[in-house]
């Protein structure tokens, strides 16, 4: 399992992961990037920095 923020998830799965799809090698991948929303009026707060989630599930078929 490989974890990556938003920034770097496509260049992951572009560089080696859609390789390893188009090789056949692998034939389920699920991708989740992950990110945080960010303000700096709310940490100085002391209120909790939210968290957020996209998954894509990519398959070969068979």
């Amino acid at each position: 399992m490989v974890v990556v923020d938003v920034g770097c998830m496509a260049s992951v799965f572009s560089g080696y992961f859609f390789d390893q799809l188009k090789a056949k090698k692998i034939n389920k991948i699920l991708i989740v990037a992950t990110g945080a929303l960010m303000s700096p009026l709310s940490s100085q707060q002391g209120e909790t920095i939210p968290g957020i989630a996209h998954a894509v599930a990519i398959e070969n078929e068979v």
